[in-house]
This record gives structure tokens, sequence and C-alpha cells, in this order.
């Protein structure tokens, strides 16, 4: 949906598998764009480049290149997966050996994929992440926290690689779905299935910024939009 910019809801039945059928034709994508406007095109995703056909699919996409588990074989996994410091870290290594062709990294992360009760809380995780103690059956939730520390530092080490490189820099960030946590929303609540995303460019003046509520098959554009790419519609 992000990068094809299709409704989930008009693929029907594909929805649940686009890569199956739909993508292995080849679809128009933020990635084939940039790819035209001389971009060189890279997705990162620290997991099996198999799995879901990935490294059939993303070529047909516009990918010049996919790094997958392969290039993560030395680091220490963080839970069942790779780590979102060790993914951000390798994101920032393509960056700084880029040359001056523009780069476009498409990264899907896997730290806080799940299933979160694979894993167990440590013993200082109530004290550092609850203000207050969490309702009983919070285990998930608890797990899900830790990790989302470490998708904040991830953030803040892209932020620093862009800020330290040459020439214009975006960072767009969001979430594919809510986590999957049936015990802690019988405790406490079922979420909207809304997830938060934002977009962030390199220089920009700090400051509160402004919300636009938009469907995942539009944040591309409006990332090419702002990236003064994409005239708007």
């Amino acid at each position: 949906a992000f990068l094809a910019g299709l409704d989930p809801a008009s693929l029907g039945v594909h929805r649940f598998n686009p890569y199956r059928k739909l993508a292995r034709t080849g679809v128009p994508t933020i990635a084939v764009f940039l790819q035209r406007l001389g971009y060189r095109t890279v997705c990162v995703h620290p997991y099996f480049a198999s799995f879901y056909m990935r490294d059939e699919v993303f070529p047909l996409l516009g990918f010049d290149e996919f790094i997958d588990i392969e290039s993560f074989k030395d680091v220490e996994k963080t839970g069942p997966y790779i780590g979102d410091v060790a993914l951000a870290e390798k994101v920032c290594a393509v960056l700084k050996e880029s040359s001056s062709q523009p780069i476009f990294v498409f990264v899907i992360s896997m730290e806080n994929h799940g299933p979160l009760h694979l894993e167990k809380a440590h013993g200082n995780d109530l004290a550092q992440l609850y203000s207050s103690l969490p309702p009983r059956g919070c285990e998930d939730l608890t797990i899900y926290l830790r990790h989302l520390g470490q998708a904040d530092r991830m953030v803040a080490m892209l932020r620093d690689q862009l800020q330290a490189l040459p020439g214009p820099g975006w960072l767009c960030w969001y979430g594919d779905h809510v986590p999957i946590m049936p015990k802690v929303y019988a405790e406490t609540a079922v979420p909207d299935g809304k997830t938060d995303y934002f977009i962030w460019q390199k220089g920009e003046s700090p400051g509160p910024g402004s919300r636009v509520d938009i469907k995942i098959e539009d944040l591309g554009g409006l990332l090419l939009r702002k990236m003064g790419l994409l005239s708007a519609m």
C-alpha cells in the first residue's frame, strides 16, 4: 500500500498476500518512480529475502538491491530477531557509502514483530517502562514497550546520520499495524487500528509540526510532494 499507493480493500483477497499474484506482474511504485529519476533504490530487511518471495518480487517493484539477514550473520539478536539498533547501523552504513547518486532506502524492521509472548520481561522492565503498574496479563505490552525504546534509538540514529551527510535528506516512518496483543486489549481497550507516522526533513526547524490523518496508500504520495518530486493533485 505504501509503495504502490494501492487501497488494500481494492485488492480483494490478494490484500492478505499481494506478493503472490499482483506484485509479481510488476506495479508502479515509489521505487520505480525514483529509479527513473536517477535514484539508487535499496531495501533493507533483516530477515530471509525468500520469505513471501520478496527476493523475486522486490526487483519487480523497482529495487536495485535487497539487503537481507545474510548481511547480519555476525549480529547478536535482540529477542528472536535482529534488533533495530543493528538495523539502524546497517542503514547508516548504506547511507554513508552512497555516492553522489541520490538514494532511496526502504527499511522493514523486525525487532518488535512478535509474537511477543515468545519473550519474557526483564527484572527491571516494570520500573523502567511504567509510571504505575499495569494490569495483570499485560506481559506482552511490557515486551512491546521495551522494544519500542529501541525503535526510538533507531530513529535518532537515522536522523543523526542524515544530518551528517551532505545534501537534502528525508525520513518517513510508519507502523504497518497495531501490535497483536489480545490479552492486553482484554484488560485495557481494543485499539482502533490506526498507527502513527511522521515525515521529517533534514534541516527543518524544531517545532510541533502539523498533524494530517492519512491512509497508508496516500502516504508515499505525500512524501514525494513534500520532497518536491510530485505535483499536488
